[in-house]
């Protein structure tokens, strides 16, 4: 009888290994695409970000042309003078400047978020190998009492227990 409480309960341990296994599997499923999309919410915060940058190096390049051409002007100079292209060709470069530094920062941005999307495929793969070697390893560690389990029966007749499967 204590053989068959024994591998009752190696079974049972199986059977509560699988279905923990199987419970984690769905939590880091869930954990990763939970992941993913504050992922992809703080790459649209950036991109909106970046796309107000550049909104504003617009309006600031607006503003250095309109200074420039009031400067001029209220130098006596025309709208055909040098010094006026000198200062839009100033504040034109200026901004492409910023707006090339923005860019670099955006592509770097968008670079570690994918980094970190991948990171989070990888931990979540890696999680769910690690659940079934622990199922594995329950498997294992109650093979010997399942094993006994098939070897030996219960004759109901005698009330006896004999060994059914050797002659």
């Amino acid at each position: 009888m204590g053989l068959e409480i024994a591998a009752a309960l190696a079974i049972g341990g199986a059977v509560a290994g699988g279905v923990g296994t199987a419970t984690q599997i769905y939590g880091q499923n869930m954990q990763t695409k939970a992941t993913k999309k504050a992922e992809a919410l703080r790459k649209q915060q950036m991109d909106l970000d970046s796309l107000m940058k550049q909104r504003a190096i617009r309006r600031d390049l607006q503003k250095a042309r309109s200074m420039a051409l009031a400067t001029t002007t209220a130098q006596g100079a025309g709208n055909d003078d040098s010094s006026l292209f000198g200062a839009y060709g100033q504040a034109q470069g200026l901004a492409g400047e910023q707006s090339s530094y923005q860019y670099e920062n955006q592509q770097i941005g968008t670079g570690l978020f994918e980094a970190n999307a991948q990171n989070s495929i990888g931990m979540g793969i890696s999680s769910t190998g690690k659940s079934i070697v622990g199922f594995g390893q329950d498997l294992v560690g109650s093979s010997n009492k399942i094993g006994q389990l098939f070897q030996t029966g219960y004759d109901s007749s005698w009330g006896n227990t004999t060994t059914s499967f050797e002659t």
